[in-house]
């Protein structure tokens, strides 16, 4: 039942606020487990395994079909949390928070190891430990975890935005030459102030947007390769027609701030300014 809570517990961090939801699906990218299923997808199937067996524990289900799963899990989350702990100690990534109950609980690479060695092997094992011979597999409990798992799929799904999420995160590269086309898609609030005016490009392989605002020192341009936003010298950029720009050259680094996806969109604060970058204004 222990294990059941601090599996719920886990869930309730990463799926219930957008922010911390959006956060656990860049720890996924991170972690390069979105080699088989996007990184929204995978997230969402973690929520539902996390919910699912967290409720079939905690109302005492002890079969093997919840237990061997639930092993597993907790075998892969502390293999996850000692390669981070190993990559930071040697200098290979940098120090942040584990992201297993988002903002919840705040642990770092050594903590999170050693917390779940030392709390979540022993409860795992105490699952195990004279566990009676089961029947038959508890439908009506395993029917509860089910509609757990899926509930907190459902409210992860329906809560955050994740069109615009999974837009933000695509791949690709900004190379000396990108052609950027004038997008409908998005819109922008300076100091939570729609910027009406503003107008947004997309890069044609999905990497990237240019940002033009009255009021701007310059194009901002928003680089989802390494989750930056920076200002650029206005030089660098030209008009091929009234709805396509093109970046003529590799900007030089400058100020920069990272950006971050919440339910929103996308925010980061640059020049003393916090800006939201995110679906249009209904």
């Amino acid at each position: 039942m222990l294990l059941g809570v601090v599996f719920l517990v886990a869930t309730y961090g990463k799926g219930w606020n957008p922010d911390d939801f959006g956060a656990f699906i860049d720890r996924i990218r991170q972690e390069e487990l979105d080699f088989l299923f996007t990184a929204v997808q995978v997230a969402l199937i973690a929520l539902a395994l996390q919910a699912g067996l967290g409720t079939a524990l905690l109302l005492g289900a002890r079969h093997l079909v919840v237990l061997l799963p639930t092993a597993a899990m907790v075998i892969f989350l502390i293999f996850l949390n000692g390669r981070d702990y190993w990559l930071v100690s040697q200098g290979l990534r940098e120090p942040g928070s584990c992201g297993c109950f988002g903002s919840l609980i705040e642990r770092t690479p050594a903590e999170a190891f050693w917390q779940d060695l030392l709390l979540m092997v022993p409860l795992t094992l105490l699952c195990f430990w004279r566990r009676r011979k089961s029947a038959g597999i508890p439908k009506r409990r395993l029917g509860l975890a089910l509609i757990a798992a899926l509930g907190v799929s459902l409210w992860a799904y329906r809560s955050a935005d994740i069109e615009f999420i999974e837009a933000a995160h695509r791949l690709g590269s900004l190379g000396e030459t990108s052609r950027f086309v004038a997008s409908s898609s998005y819109s922008l609030a300076i100091d939570g102030q729609p910027e009406e005016r503003a107008r947004i490009y997309e890069s044609e392989g999905a990497s990237g947007f240019l940002i033009q605002a009255p009021g701007l020192d310059g194009p901002l341009l928003m680089d989802l390769r390494n989750s930056t936003v920076r200002r650029i010298d206005p030089g660098l950029v030209r008009t091929v027609s009234g709805e396509e720009l093109e970046l003529t050259d590799s900007p030089r680094k400058g100020e920069e701030t990272p950006f971050s996806p919440g339910a929103g969109g996308v925010r980061f604060e640059l020049g003393g300014k916090t800006f939201t970058l995110g679906p249009p204004a209904r």
